[in-house]
């Protein structure tokens, strides 16, 4: 028998031995739509989320993501990929075996061992679904799979927490909760983004990760989470669940022929409309004020009515500097996120943002203020004509 076969019986054999009658998904909220790809609201569950836009990003912007969406992903990174998914997802039935185990015969939690009971009959579901993708693309799963470095730390991560007697079920599902919500996630995110367009080798798993039949896991995950985590301290679920989502991410990153990591570097407008790699206005400035001195000092005259003209202009230099620096405070200070209530203090706004929730938004907002403040203060500085004469 496979290992994929295997654990695909093991995981009905046990799901079976439940009487109990499965837990239905609702996943009804007021303005909740599951396809978005988004946590069910209101929970702790949306709270780890947001807590984790860092990596979810990461991941959602990964170029072996990206390359799936566009159908451009080498086809022996697809193969392998799905190969150690195998793997992992034979791991991913233990663990929820582990947490039924967990449940034993406590009252409180004989609804948690009905729905993780009907979850792990979801995980069966899912390695026929990749036995028949490994089928389709030519992977040959009769010998055991070996396990990649990235594949094995994720694991035995989840072992780990799972088999562990002091977890409670609340832990082992904030370590797995991230990985079936993720993929909800980028389904969604990309079957948004290619909607209308052609249909490649690669549209079925996009199909399959945002369709309502997979949607519904995460869902039944993250309501019966948000029921039983509350006596567990946020920051341990934090922990779990954050350590989870970095493990998506790396999982991504470990795939053999994927497409090349981006580097993103920083590029600056200068007040010349020059675009460079770093930023060169104070250079600009300096040239500045040897261009007016230069222009306004004729070259007979004494170096002492040079220098003063110089310390003059710079003084003029450092009072816009100043200027832009305290009104720039003031502005963040005004953009910027309460803490506590309060508005945020001009000295302390990077500490204003600290674990808040993503917003895109309210980001892009942020960004087109910035944009209209900072053409603002260059018409300042060309008013002041510092910058007179330095193009001639």
């Amino acid at each position: 028998m496979t290992v994929a076969a295997k654990a695909a019986s093991d995981a009905a054999t046990t799901a079976a031995a439940f009487t109990e009658p499965p837990a239905t998904v609702t996943g009804q909220r007021s303005g909740y739509d599951i396809f978005s790809g988004l946590p069910v609201p209101g929970g702790l569950s949306e709270l780890l989320w947001h807590d984790t836009q860092a990596e979810v990003m990461e991941a959602l912007h990964h170029p072996f993501v990206q390359a799936l969406a566009a159908g451009t992903l080498d086809r022996s990174c697809f193969q392998h990929y799905v190969l150690q998914d195998l793997f992992f997802l034979t791991r991913f039935a233990r663990a929820y075996a582990a947490a039924i185990d967990k449940c034993g015969h406590t009252p409180q939690l004989s609804a948690a061992k009905a729905v993780l009971a009907e979850l792990l009959l979801g995980v069966d579901a899912e390695l026929k679904l990749h036995g028949s993708y490994a089928a389709k693309w030519g992977v040959a799963v009769d010998e055991w799979v070996w396990p990649s470095a990235a594949t094995s730390a994720y694991t035995d991560y989840l072992m780990e927490v799972a088999t562990d007697p002091e977890t409670s079920v609340a832990e082992v599902l904030a370590a797995m909760i991230p990985c079936a919500r993720l993929y909800g996630f980028l389904g969604c995110q990309l079957a948004a983004a290619t909607r209308g367009a052609p249909r490649h080798a690669y549209s079925e798993w996009v199909e399959t990760y945002s369709g309502a039949e997979y949607l519904a896991s995460p869902v039944m995950k993250e309501e019966l989470f948000d029921k039983i985590a509350h006596t567990v301290p946020y920051d341990r679920l934090k922990q779990l669940y954050a350590r989870a989502m970095q493990l998506e991410v790396n999982f991504f990153s470990a795939q053999p022929n994927g497409p090349a990591p981006r580097h993103v570097g920083l590029l600056v407008c200068d007040f010349d409309d020059t675009i460079t790699e770093k930023d060169t206005v104070g250079v600009l400035m300096a040239a500045a004020v040897e261009a007016s001195v230069k222009a306004s000092v004729a070259p007979d005259t004494s170096s002492a009515a040079a220098d003063a003209l110089r310390q003059q202009l710079n003084a003029k230099v450092k009072s816009l500097a100043d200027n832009y620096m305290t009104r720039q405070q003031q502005l963040l200070a005004s953009l910027l996120p309460a803490q506590d209530g309060e508005p945020a203090a001009a000295g302390n706004v990077t500490d204003s943002v600290i674990d808040k929730p993503y917003d895109k938004e309210c980001l892009l907002a942020f960004c087109e203020a910035l944009s209209d403040f900072d053409v603002e203060m260059n018409q300042v500085v060309v008013d002041a004509g510092c910058l007179a004469g330095l193009s001639e």
